[in-house]
């Protein structure tokens, strides 16, 4: 049973998307990433399934739920999600679903940050997270967008011990999150022009070799590119599209 060493705690561990049409959302990553599909045999998993590439583990998927949208979700890896749980509430986030153990796989909880901000808690017990990130067709980074940045700079560190560095891009603050010297992942503020129905929330990038053919073989398998393929000056290349069920991700190419 593996225990989550205190390199990985309070980092980002896995993600999984949550959709109606598991079989499409199968083909479409399979073709986009080259990710093949490992549903679990075990019945009382409710048919979640595994994304891997090359063999390694990346990330999950399972069936929405009624009223559930249809997105990708992060989690963070915690040694004890019920005192996590508690520093989320402490700080002005709320707990969605309590702790509670998926089978003999680990415990989890979700819970939003103050602006509303979806994110997981993931205890391990058997499963660890994923295998491999970073590499071209796995997940190389994650962002929160939000409206209120500075509160956003309040609640993460109060809940998950993290650092931040305040930098730019365009005309705007960007923050990049820091577990001491390493970083776990950035903060972006809401364009003005998304409407305002848009709850923040956090978004996954998928990193990849050649950012523009992916994002022209997004349009192609029937997704909606959103963010055409743009330059971040001192770090690479990145696009933001919706798959064919509506799932937002992004994808990145890396030059550093």
């Amino acid at each position: 049973m593996p225990e989550l060493s205190a390199e990985r705690a309070n980092t980002f561990i896995w993600a999984d998307l949550a959709c109606p049409d598991l079989p499409a959302a199968q083909r479409f990553y399979g073709e986009l990433f080259g990710w093949s599909a490992a549903t679990s045999p075990d019945p009382a998993a409710g048919g979640y399934g595994f994304f891997q590439k090359d063999g390694d583990t990346v990330a999950g998927y399972g069936q929405a739920g009624a009223g559930q949208p249809t997105a990708w979700s992060v989690y963070v890896g915690t040694q004890d999600a019920e005192a996590t749980v508690q520093k989320v509430q402490a700080a002005g986030g709320s707990v969605v679903v309590p702790p509670f153990d998926v089978l003999d796989q680990g415990r989890t909880a979700v819970c939003h940050d103050p602006e509303g901000a979806f994110f997981g808690l993931w205890q391990p017990f058997r499963m660890a997270g994923t295998d491999v990130s970073g590499k071209p067709g796995t997940i190389g980074w994650h962002e929160l967008q939000t409206r209120d940045w500075r509160g956003a700079v309040r609640f993460y560190p109060q809940v998950f011990g993290w650092g931040h560095h305040e930098g730019s891009y365009g005309d705007g603050v960007y923050i990049e999150w820091k577990r001491g010297e390493s970083q776990v992942g950035g903060c972006f503020p809401m364009p003005a022009g998304v409407p305002a129905e848009v709850p923040a929330y956090w978004l996954i990038y998928v990193a990849v070799s050649d950012c523009d053919a992916s994002s022209g073989r997004v349009s192609e398998l029937g997704g909606q590119v959103m963010v055409p393929p743009t330059d971040i000056p001192g770090t690479g290349r990145f696009a933001l599209f919706q798959d064919p069920q509506g799932a937002a991700c992004a994808v990145i190419q890396l030059t550093r």
